[in-house]
């Protein structure tokens, strides 16, 4: 039962953290286009915009799945979270294919455009910054698990000389 509470809280302190992270991106992309009028950009803001839209749905079905089970119950609570796992899985999906489409953009601007929406091309950077660090870090996470599900196997498995 206290394992049960603790990964209850582990659980909720990741979506704070992952709703804080999600509200800050939707603030800093919605106060970068409202600063930024014009056409010149129009790919990137298209993509910023893309990107804001994702992380807001997120952000509300991230809040809306912790919320239930303190308004509607246990059940409702299950069937949302199940839903709630189905639409993170194609969200994070699509996400991943928009870096792909918003690197292939930001690299083939052209430099007129970069000195009109600089905020926006600093915003860019930054985000394509954070999304290669949390990719470097998910790779390594990866490698470490893989070595030590080896180690650790190598380590319970039993001798045959016993």
């Amino acid at each position: 039962m206290a394992r049960r509470r603790g990964l209850k809280s582990y659980r909720t302190a990741m979506s704070l953290t992952l709703g804080l992270f999600e509200l800050l991106y939707v603030l800093g992309i919605g106060a970068t286009l409202t600063v930024s009028p014009g056409d010149c950009a129009t790919p990137l803001k298209a993509w910023l915009q893309t990107l804001m839209t994702c992380f807001a749905v997120h952000f509300f079905l991230l809040v809306s799945t912790e919320c239930v089970p303190y308004l509607f119950g246990v059940l409702m609570h299950k069937v949302l979270t199940f839903a709630y796992a189905v639409a993170s899985v194609l969200l994070s999906l699509f996400i991943v294919v928009w870096f792909v489409v918003g690197n292939v953009w930001y690299w083939e601007a052209e430099e007129a455009c970069k000195t009109e929406f600089a905020s926006g091309y600093l915003l860019v950077y930054v985000v394509l910054g954070v999304y290669y660090c949390v990719l470097g870090l998910a790779l390594c996470g990866g490698c470490l698990l893989g070595v030590f599900l080896c180690v650790g196997g190598g380590l319970t498995t039993r001798s045959s000389n016993y």
